[in-house]
């Protein structure tokens, strides 16, 4: 099953315009990967284990260190996956807000903080 979103007015090259079975379309691109999202940039993994694998959480604390966000927002797949301990007390020291969900409604929800112009980090598994 193939969608397509359109949100009004929103001018934003992390924007997923489009998404189907593994891959989502991002600026008119189409990515297959896991993806990171961080002040409007994206970065893909290929072939992680899932969006805690060691190589994306290594990105992740070094992108929360360097830069303040108002939100995390984790998509893990069909399945949720619990938060590694490490993280979530690395989050959680530093006031860090985040979500976890599967990766269909983490492309909404990343969606519409976009459209809100929030500052945030998604990390997405495609499904």
């Amino acid at each position: 099953m193939n969608i397509q979103v359109d949100i009004e007015n929103l001018e934003n090259k992390a924007f997923i315009s489009a998404f189907g079975k593994n891959y989502v379309v991002i600026n008119k691109n189409r990515y297959f990967d896991l993806l990171f999202f961080s002040n409007n940039e994206i970065k893909t993994f290929v072939n992680p284990i899932n969006v805690f694998d060691d190589k994306v959480l290594k990105h992740l604390f070094l992108v929360l260190k360097n830069f303040s966000f108002d939100l995390v927002l984790f998509g893990t797949g069909k399945n949720l996956i619990k938060v590694p301990v490490q993280l979530k007390k690395f989050l959680v020291q530093n006031k860090y807000s985040f979500e976890i969900m599967n990766s269909i409604s983490a492309y909404n929800t990343h969606n519409i903080l976009l459209s809100e112009k929030r500052n945030i980090v998604s990390i997405i598994k495609l499904t």
